[in-house]
C-alpha cells in the first residue's frame, strides 16, 4: 500500500489513496502454482504457450516444500502421471529432459 509516486501527504493514510494494494510473489511460488495447475488442467499442454511456461517452471528446481521437512519430488510424480494417460504419454519424455536439466542447474 506504500506507494513512492504517491502524493506525501497521503503516505500515512494508504487507505485513502487510490493506489491498489498489491503483493509480490517470489518467482518459486509462481512457479509451484504453475505446475500444480497444468497438473490439474493437463489439456492446456496442448497449447505451445502454457507448455513452454510449465517446462521453464519445471526446469528451475527438482523439488518443491510442501512443509518443513515434507517435499515432493515433482517431476517423477509428474511423469508417472503422464505415462499414466494415454494422450499426455508424450510429454513423459519432455519431463524427464526438465528433471536432468534441473539436476545439472542445482
Amino acid at each position: 500500500m506504500l506507494s513512492l509516486v504517491s502524493t506525501p501527504h497521503q503516505l500515512l493514510n494508504p487507505a485513502l489513496t487510490d493506489v491498489l494494494p498489491c503483493e509480490y510473489l517470489p518467482l518459486e511460488t509462481l512457479e509451484r502454482w504453475v505446475i500444480f495447475g497444468m497438473v490439474l488442467a493437463p489439456q492446456q499442454l496442448m497449447q505451445h504457450h502454457p507448455r513452454e511456461v510449465f517446462m521453464m517452471a519445471l526446469n528451475t528446481g527438482w523439488c518443491i516444500t510442501l512443509f518443513r521437512d515434507e517435499v515432493l519430488h515433482h517431476h517423477s510424480a509428474i511423469q508417472n502421471f503422464f505415462e499414466s494417460r494415454k494422450e499426455l504419454s508424450k510429454r513423459a519424455s519432455e519431463v524427464k529432459e526438465c528433471y536432468s536439466t534441473s539436476v545439472q542447474q542445482a
